[in-house]
């Protein structure tokens, strides 16, 4: 047994964990070179945080550098050579030096990331959540507010373009995050 002290607002509890109910997190994990070889291992690893220059990367949701790597058992593998990884049950594809993790997957598989975006200043910025889809392996296309491209990625299923219609009337998509469990739903209407 463990024991925890939180200290919350001036109030003090005594919580007790149990080791052996607690969720344990998979270490396993691999990598998917671009030329389709598969690297398995039990651990996947990334740059230790002292070695990754913050100001112009986000490791798991914005921009990387030519020279980060990730490692599998030990082996670093450029990122360059990366099509995507999975780690603790999440995969990311590596696309433009962006990372994309994948929500929905499929014959057509759903991607957030977050991207840096101009204020009305021009010169804030401020984060916000963009959406990739990828039906033909490694050819990512964006989904930006107007909807013509990821809509005319599913014609091939009615049901699911009568779906994106009803819950993006204009076909027209707000920045919310409303939007993505819309999103979501017609991803797996359409992977049905």
């Amino acid at each position: 047994m463990v024991f925890v002290m939180l200290v919350l607002n001036g109030c003090t509890s005594l919580l007790e964990l149990d080791k052996e109910s607690a969720p344990q997190k998979s270490a396993a994990g691999f990598v998917e070179k671009k030329d389709g070889t598969i690297i398995k291992g039990t651990s996947v690893t990334f740059p230790e945080p002292e070695k990754i220059d913050f100001s112009t990367i986000d490791f798991f949701k914005r921009r990387t550098r030519d020279d980060d790597w990730i490692a599998v058992d030990g082996q670093k593998i450029p990122l360059k050579e990366i099509y995507g990884f999975q780690e603790n049950n999440v995969f990311r594809a590596v696309h433009e030096n962006y990372l994309l993790t994948r929500i929905e997957k499929g014959k057509l598989n759903l991607y957030s990331f977050e991207r840096d975006k101009p204020g009305l200043s021009g010169s804030n910025m401020f984060k916000e959540t963009a959406y990739v889809y990828e039906k033909v392996r490694g050819r990512f296309v964006l989904i930006d507010e107007r909807l013509d491209l990821f809509y005319a990625a599913i014609e091939d299923n009615k049901e699911a373009t009568t779906l994106c219609k009803e819950l993006f009337p204009y076909l027209r998509m707000p920045q919310m995050k409303s939007s993505e469990e819309k999103l979501k739903q017609v991803v797996a209407l359409y992977n049905k």
